[in-house]
């Protein structure tokens, strides 16, 4: 048995398991618990091998040991579509849990819009736990199981009152439905009609991948009979089978198929020929096909270490310097548009070199980490990942401001790039990857470590000096991350104003875009602390207000 085949058994093993628990009707058993199983062991699957997920997906009709079709072909293309649009995996696992679950407790046969009393009672029961488990992912995505298998299903996706991941449950169970009797970019095109205009380019995506004709399709190809068994960038691998020769691996275009006379065959007959022709079907993928890379953000890119170490050597050869910032693209276009908005006369900056020594070494390196650190942060998609950045891209701006107008340490980029590891663990915590509203603590304003409801004891400046360690930061920027939640008065002296600077930018970003009460005792304290340290002005939070006003917005749940 092979990898891909034993990998789909302990696949449909698992699905079932979860279709069991969801539809037993037993309140002790947990749907949940299967459902997350299901959906992890989904994820994988199409992660590893996306090739034999969309064969799967293709062939699942014809499989008799699927107990519920419906369900198992909705887990397994949210789970190709949530990589290919780049979703968080710990969002992508509770969208395919709660999907799958809720598709096993509807009727297979795809009216849904006429439930019997079993099957409204399993959705009760369904909804009922995810209650008690405040799963509120869940619980929205139970809200419409009267419209997913309705004749107009698709034209429910329009509506305002439905939220993204409601939204994502919809679409793919219509992809399910119709396929595979119509080709799956026919069925995208119909969606592109009613969805969102946010949605577009995403959906652009998926035109090309899984694109028009899937993995284990049977086609007819200049009188031979072929089988699918790759979708590459710029062609479609296969195995043409000839009459009176072997058989052999070509490349096509879709341009030269038919669908019309397209059949599947099951996953194990394109397995067989799938692993014959590895090597032939590896030479047409590349390392960002068909998902794209993604990067860990405990620690940085090489090339930025590299770069980080010569910028802290005295003797550094600012042409090899160079040479290291040009040859990564994102760093040299960083540099240069910021020098040009930098200089007064706003003259275009095309040189490296001449952005390198207008902003000097120290700067330069500070830049550089802040720009890949917030790549890194918000790479992946998550209903709460545009409050994240919001409220990170307005603390980093009001502490760069801050650092140009008051006396210290920090230079503008330096105090930007503190704020960023401070505010960087809110993109890491898994339970606010599942949440649609911004979970604030009204508690002591000043402190970040009591910046959200979740996790009771768990420290985000601790999180945040892990993940500063792990990127080479130096000890002064450490220093003031690790006094984080104290009062400015209780610092060490050499670093009180320069964590006065970077307490009041997190504070001022977290009051205009969360707060609803007034500070308490401690947050006014260290307030007027801070104030007095860096010789403020009672109206500098007004004019930073101002001058921030475009950033203050929060993202409506969505």
């Amino acid at each position: 048995m092979s990898l891909i085949t034993d990998e789909y058994r302990q696949l449909v093993l698992l699905t079932n398991r979860a279709t069991q628990a969801a539809t037993s009707g037993v309140d002790k058993v947990n749907p949940v618990e299967s459902g997350l199983k299901a959906a992890k062991a989904t994820l994988h699957f199409a992660r590893h091998h996306p090739d034999a997920a969309l064969s799967a997906f293709a062939a699942a009709a014809h499989d008799k040991s699927i107990i519920h079709i419906p369900a198992f072909k909705t887990a397994l293309i949210i789970a190709i579509l949530s990589y290919r649009s780049q979703l968080n995996e710990h969002y992508a696992q509770h969208l395919i849990g709660a999907s799958f679950c809720l598709t096993a407790c509807l009727p297979p046969d795809g009216h849904a819009d006429i439930i019997d009393g079993k099957k409204s009672r399993l959705v009760n029961l369904l909804a009922q736990k995810c209650a008690r488990l405040k799963l509120s992912l869940w619980r929205d995505i139970i809200k419409t199981h009267r419209l997913v298998n309705h004749e107009r299903s698709i034209s429910f996706i329009t509506s305002g009152a439905l939220n993204d991941s409601q939204r994502w449950f919809l679409l793919a169970a219509y992809i399910a439905k119709e396929s595979p009797k119509q080709p799956l970019s026919q069925i995208i095109r119909q969606i592109v009609s009613y969805i969102p205009a946010r949605f577009h380019t995403l959906m652009a995506q998926w035109l090309s991948f899984p694109g028009e004709y899937l993995p284990g399709s049977q086609c007819v190809y200049h009188g031979d009979r072929i089988i699918l068994l790759t979708v590459s960038k710029k062609c479609l691998g296969a195995v043409r089978f000839h009459a009176h020769a072997p058989p052999e691996f070509i490349t096509l275009s879709s341009e030269e198929l038919c669908y019309e006379a397209t059949s599947t065959v099951t996953l194990a007959n394109w397995s067989k020929y799938a692993e014959k022709y590895t090597h032939e079907c590896k030479a047409l993928q590349s390392p960002d096909w068909p998902y794209a890379l993604t990067f860990p953000v405990s620690y940085p890119p090489a090339r930025l270490l590299r770069i980080i170490d010569m910028l802290h050597k005295s003797d550094t050869d600012i042409p090899t310097l160079v040479t290291e910032v040009t040859q990564e693209p994102l760093f040299s276009k960083a540099l240069t548009q910021a020098a040009t908005q930098d200089n007064r006369m706003q003259l275009p900056v095309n040189d490296v070199k001449q952005a390198v020594l207008t902003y000097g070494f120290e700067r330069v390196g500070d830049m550089l980490v802040q720009q890949a650190l917030t790549q890194r942060l918000t790479q992946r998609f998550y209903p709460l990942e545009h409050t994240c950045y919001q409220f990170s891209a307005l603390a980093a701006g009001v502490a760069s401001c801050l650092a140009t107008m008051t006396k210290s340490r920090l230079t503008s980029e330096s105090a930007g790039l503190i704020s960023t590891f401070l505010t960087g663990p809110l993109f890491s915590i898994p339970a606010l990857k599942i949440l649609c509203r911004f979970p604030h603590s009204e508690l002591r304003h000043f402190d970040i470590n009591c910046l959200i409801k979740l996790a009771p004891g768990m420290r985000l400046s601790d999180l945040a000096k892990d993940l500063a360690k792990s990127w080479h930061q130096p000890q002064l920027h450490i220093a003031i991350i690790s006094q984080m939640g104290k009062l400015p008065a209780e610092c060490p002296e050499s670093i009180k104003r320069e964590y006065g600077i970077i307490m009041l930018s997190l504070y001022w970003s977290r009051k205009w875009l969360f707060a609803s009460s007034p500070p308490c005792s401690d947050t006014q304290e260290a307030l007027n602390q801070a104030s007095t340290l860096l010789n403020l002005d009672e109206d500098t939070e007004a004019i930073l207000q101002e001058q921030f006003s475009h950033q203050i917005f929060t993202h409506l749940s969505l």
